[in-house]
């Protein structure tokens, strides 16, 4: 039987000013009002949940959002409230795919600055999250922000890098690459070098590079000049072994962008390439 429309009116706007005030009590006092009339309304079950769960009564708010997604699936405030319970108690493999879900909504709605800044939060829960990764990038190159895309993408070669999945890997660098403006090699120090030393042909040996040298080309085109760079950290971490003949050191290299400087550039070259390579040594340039 349909409720009365009128008390639940009263109701509503009764529980939303003491949610106002933060009279949270009074407020979830109005809602059972209100639900008493009408039981499934989405508005009241939120907002009886939000006044719950600003009062600690975690379990009977996750019912009320739980009720809500039941009415509808794509109410981002109630995922969202789900996501920071399952936070509180732990489980972050769980929130992280529940943010997931709701940059997902964000999306569906061309919403993609909110859709990335709570895909980012799936990230910064569990950084492995190839998914998130992966809508981050894509939404960011539609947003036509191609390098913070393609740290994205780098970020997911890592990920399949630590995984042991070498033709992944490669496969999103390829990504990144593509969406990387085209680089003048000489105007970065460790160009020539790659030049000299090329990369060598074995697999094992070829994946760190690539990646080592994509992530060169980001952090030296991108720079954390905005706040979003700064939330997307390089997370390309690797070590290989020198091969022989590989320059111990480019720390003191001289900076390319000065003519008089490739005089000793040069001379620096020929130099580390006639020394004996060291058997022990092993870095990341």
């Amino acid at each position: 039987m349909a409720g009365d429309q009128n008390k639940f009116q009263t109701a509503m706007i009764h529980a939303e000013r003491f949610s106002d005030q933060g009279n949270w009590a009074e407020a979830i006092k109005a809602y059972r009002f209100a639900l008493a009339e009408f039981p499934n309304n989405e508005a009241a079950i939120m907002g009886f949940g939000q006044a719950n769960a600003a009062v600690g009564q975690t379990e009977i708010a996750w019912k009320s959002f739980q009720q809500v997604l039941k009415i509808n699936p794509g109410n981002y405030q109630a995922l969202g409230y789900i996501g920071e319970i399952q936070e509180q108690m732990g489980q972050v493999e769980a929130a992280a795919e529940t943010y997931l879900r709701v940059g997902n909504v964000f999306a569906a709605r061309h919403d993609f600055e909110a859709a990335i800044e709570v895909w980012l939060r799936a990230i910064e829960l569990v950084p492995d999250k190839i998914d998130a990764h992966q809508k981050v990038a894509q939404a960011l190159a539609q947003q036509g922000q191609p390098r913070l895309a393609a740290r994205q993408y780098l970020a997911v070669a890592a990920v399949f890098q630590r995984r042991g999945d070498d033709a992944a890997a490669l496969q999103h660098i390829q990504e990144a690459q593509t969406l990387l403006p085209k680089t003048r090699p000489w105007r970065r120090p460790c160009w020539p070098w790659n030049r000299i030393y090329p990369l060598t042909p074995t697999k094992s040996a070829r994946l760190p590079r690539l990646i080592w040298a994509t992530s060169r080309i980001m952090s030296a085109s991108l720079g954390a000049t905005t706040s979003l760079a700064k939330m997307i950290p390089l997370p390309l971490t690797v070590s290989w072994t020198r091969p022989k003949g590989w320059p111990a050191d480019w720390s003191n290299l001289p900076s390319s962008g000065l003519w008089w400087n490739w005089p000793m550039l040069f001379l620096k070259m020929i130099i580390e390439r006639c020394r004996p390579p060291s058997p022990a040594s092993k870095s990341i340039c």
